[in-house]
């Protein structure tokens, strides 16, 4: 019988950032980005049963018997805290791990402008951190909530399904709440119902928790949200054709009035073959919230283009720029 426990710690220790076990199928490993074969086994849909029900609570096994997928974290001592989806399929149960540093990266070593923050003073709003799945989005979030929560005097709460990274609080408090037995947006806004000064949403992925987190916003929270799209441009006209036409012309409205900056990444390689973060920034002025309101997009390129010197740039001005740097072929 395969030992999925040996496999995962062995993965843990090469590097990789997912295992991929499926029924039937061989057992796959991703590591800098591409997808590999682990051995020659090809482990059967029992071995993972097995292994699910061994990490999951009763709560959990309900929902997975119930919906036929699961997402949940899980802190081991073998090889860490990771995530873990699991789906009943066709062959029978695919399971995917992906690890969680037990460290949350120093916000400096992803290239961030965290000189963009400016949170001396209580500031609201809404900041979007996007990019595709397996951008490492949820790094980036997670190492600003940190750095936040290091560098000033606030109290956090975050809104996630499921928790992923562990904060520490230091200068702020912070507190963590899984989504469970209700909606994105519910929980957001019972958080925007605490004395809270910044919240925390793992995830939109709905008009629902869309709304909720922009009626935080405007409510005197600082929000900061990932989305799973690749791109400033893609995201704004996604986020601007949610609904009919007035619900449409509402989260216009709210969207220009609320947003500080989007930024979005993706992961590419750089001269030694390693990932590295390409991004692009938007900051929400005047003059691009009267452009996010006409829909004038080529005319909100042109912006992140021009506005180098306030921190916007294109994922073309920063490929060119790293170009420059040598950092990349």
């Amino acid at each position: 019988m395969t030992d999925i426990w040996d496999i995962i710690e062995k993965a843990h220790e090469s590097g990789a950032s997912d295992v991929h076990f499926s029924a039937k199928a061989k057992i796959m490993l991703r590591i800098e980005g591409k997808l590999q074969v682990f051995g020659g086994e090809r482990i059967e849909s029992k071995n993972i049963e097995e292994f699910l029900l061994s990490i999951t609570d009763e709560k959990e096994r309900e929902h997975y018997e119930k919906d036929g997928e699961l997402l949940f974290s899980y802190s081991s001592e073998r090889a860490g805290r990771f995530r873990a989806f699991a789906l009943r399929q066709e062959r029978g149960i695919s399971l995917v791990i992906r690890f969680i540093p037990s460290e949350i990266p120093d916000i400096g070593s992803l290239d961030f402008p965290v000189e963009v923050l400016n949170l001396d003073e209580n500031r609201s709003g809404l900041i979007l951190i996007s990019g595709g799945f397996g951008s490492g989005k949820s790094t980036t979030a997670a190492a600003l909530v940190q750095y936040i929560g290091d560098h000033y005097s606030k109290s956090i709460m975050t809104v996630e399904n499921p928790v992923e990274y562990i904060f520490k609080s230091s200068n702020s408090i912070i507190d963590q709440k899984t989504v469970e037995g209700g909606t994105l947006g519910t929980f957001v806004r019972n958080a925007s119902k605490m004395d809270t000064d910044i919240i925390y949403v793992g995830e939109i992925e709905d008009k629902e928790g869309l709304e909720a987190s922009l009626s935080a916003s405007q409510r005197g929270h600082l929000v900061i949200a990932t989305l799973c799209i690749d791109g400033v441009i893609p995201l704004l006209k996604n986020l601007l054709g949610q609904g009919d036409v007035r619900d449409r012309e509402a989260i216009k409205e709210k969207l220009s009035d609320s947003l500080i900056f989007i930024y979005s990444q993706r992961l590419i390689k750089d001269c030694d073959e390693k990932q590295r973060i390409l991004h692009e920034m938007l900051f929400f002025d005047q003059a691009v919230k009267n452009l996010v309101k006409e829909e004038k997009y080529v005319e909100i390129n042109s912006m992140m283009r021009s506005g180098k010197r306030e921190g916007m740039m294109t994922y073309e001005d920063h490929l060119s720029r790293l170009r420059y740097l040598n950092k990349i072929s």
